[in-house]
């Protein structure tokens, strides 16, 4: 079989090209996953990451989170209202209601 590779730049077929030079190229493209390639013996044009010989050169990593998900609340960290008052929090914000029965009933 041929070792003639092509892929697709815009509506331009690029080609031909070695296995490893294609590999070399995708490598150095954007979203390589998404690029067109056809070789002898494909019915049409497919994309890279659906070729086994080309998916390892498609796997990119996800985008890094600009926060992290499913953040658990940590203990030690100050919650704050939207007027950037603390958050009472424990058995401090609930005292204050007894004391305040109690001050109001002397009056």
């Amino acid at each position: 079989m041929s070792d003639d590779w092509y892929f697709a730049d815009g509506e331009e077929p690029v080609g031909p090209l070695t296995l490893q030079e294609l590999q070399k190229k995708l490598r150095t493209l954007r979203d390589p996953g998404k690029v067109l390639v056809w070789h002898a013996g494909f019915s049409d044009w497919m994309r890279a990451n659906d070729v086994s010989e080309l998916r390892k050169q498609t796997l990119r990593a996800p985008p890094v989170p600009t926060s992290r998900p499913n953040k658990e609340a940590d203990p030690k960290e100050e919650f704050h209202r939207r007027d950037d008052r603390p958050i009472q929090r424990g058995i401090a914000g609930w005292l204050i209601l007894p004391s305040a029965g109690t001050f109001s009933a002397a009056f």
